[in-house]
């Protein structure tokens, strides 16, 4: 979709002034469900599995709060 946005050169006006105390609660459930979602998994594989969580939530959060 953004993709398709920056095509059309189209643009509308977000911004996030706060952070909500649920984007922290929802970072600790969902490293609550990844944690319990690993506990079979052989050791490379939580490590792989933890590292490429962490990424995408890294990169999620830049998106989400990025200041321009």
């Amino acid at each position: 979709v953004a993709l398709l946005g920056q095509f059309l050169e189209l643009s509308f006006p977000y911004r996030i002034t706060r952070k909500s105390p649920l984007l922290f609660l929802g970072l600790l459930w969902g490293t609550g469900i990844l944690v319990i979602s690993l506990v079979k998994f052989p050791l490379w594989a939580l490590i792989l599995m933890t590292v490429l969580f962490v990424l995408s939530g890294y990169l999620f959060f830049n998106v989400l709060f990025e200041e321009k």
